[in-house]
This record gives structure tokens, C-alpha cells and sequence, in this order.
């Protein structure tokens, strides 16, 4: 068991050490410049993430004050809307006074 741990151990290095030089060889492999370069892409990315949540938050905000805002007015209406219909005559209230009047001017 020890022998094949070992084994496998110096194949990994062999397999490590031709990867390496293969990456150093190759253009834009991804070596340890290039590493670098794409972690400080990816900071730079996530700083801008951060920026545009921040701004997203201020925005649903300002978005959840207006519905409040939107909610108040629209039960103000549905009030206005139900105090004038219940100011409005009937039919049946209009019909009872023209007799009222018919019957004062034959009266």
C-alpha cells in the first residue's frame, strides 16, 4: 500500500511539473501573471457588483416609499368615490319628489 501511495505521489509531481511548463510555455495559459490579472479583473467586477446592489437597494426603497404613497391615494379616492355616491339621489328618490311637486302644482 505504502509503494503505491508513493507511486502515485511521484506521478503527480511528474504530471505537476509538465503542467507547470506547459503553462510557462504556452501564451496566455494562465500562469502566475496572467493569474493575477484575472483576480484583479474579478475584483474590479465585484466592486461594480457591489455598487450596482447598493444602488438597486436605494432604488426599491424609493420604489416601496412611492406604493405607500400610491396605496393612501387610491383608498383617499375609493372614499371621495363612495361619500359622492352616497350623496347621489335615487331613482326612487327622484321620482317621489317630481310627484311631490305635480301634487303641490295641482294642488
Amino acid at each position: 500500500m505504502m509503494d503505491a501511495n508513493v507511486s502515485q505521489l511521484a506521478s503527480f509531481s511528474v504530471a505537476h511539473k509538465l503542467y507547470q511548463e506547459r503553462l510557462k510555455s504556452s501564451d496566455g495559459g494562465g500562469g502566475d501573471d496572467m493569474l493575477e490579472t484575472r483576480v484583479a479583473k474579478l475584483e474590479s467586477d465585484v466592486e461594480y457588483i457591489k455598487r450596482d446592489v447598493s444602488d438597486l437597494k436605494t432604488d426599491v426603497r424609493g420604489l416601496s416609499n412611492d406604493v405607500s404613497a400610491i396605496k393612501v391615494d387610491v383608498a383617499k379616492s375609493l372614499q371621495t368615490i363612495a361619500d359622492i355616491n352616497g350623496r347621489m339621489a335615487l331613482k326612487s328618490d327622484i321620482t317621489t319628489s317630481a310627484n311631490k311637486l305635480l301634487m303641490w302644482f295641482a294642488g
